[in-house]
């Protein structure tokens, strides 16, 4: 730890060393919070939070937000080759945009799913206003 320190604070170091010693750091972070987690998720059935929270320097609500921190992330599945093509109507064939235009025509005709199924006009060309009822 000592000659992180070092390297940080010399004066003769370059650029170079000083981005190695980061990537160390950071690596050696990972560890810790990777220890850190382990330690606090074997100890959580058996320790309260506020007893976790005093051995860590905070309070209960930060033990366990430093838990939720610190857990492991879900990592989506690796993307397929081709994905189907989706029928959802505001993605268009063309590059998968968002057509609203279109969705908009849709809505309005479809008296099932826009606006206009609760008993008002909706009208694409107008500009839409939000009254709230007071």
């Amino acid at each position: 730890m000592s000659a992180l320190l070092e390297i940080a604070r010399g004066a003769e170091t370059t650029g170079a060393e000083r981005l190695d010693a980061l990537t160390v750091i950071q690596q050696m972070r990972a560890d810790l919070d990777h220890a850190e987690y382990q330690a606090l998720d074997r100890a959580r059935p058996q320790v309260s939070w506020p007893a976790l929270g005093a051995a860590l320097g905070v309070t209960q609500q930060g033990a366990e937000r430093r838990w939720l921190r610190l857990a492991p992330k879900a990592r989506p599945a690796a993307a397929p080759a081709a994905t189907a093509p989706s029928n959802h109507p505001l993605h268009t064939q063309r590059g998968g945009g968002i057509d609203f235009g279109s969705f908009i025509q849709e809505l309005a005709a479809d008296p099932h799913r826009g606006p206009g199924a609760r008993g008002r006009t909706f009208r694409p060309s107008e500009p839409h206003i939000l009254v709230f009822p007071q």
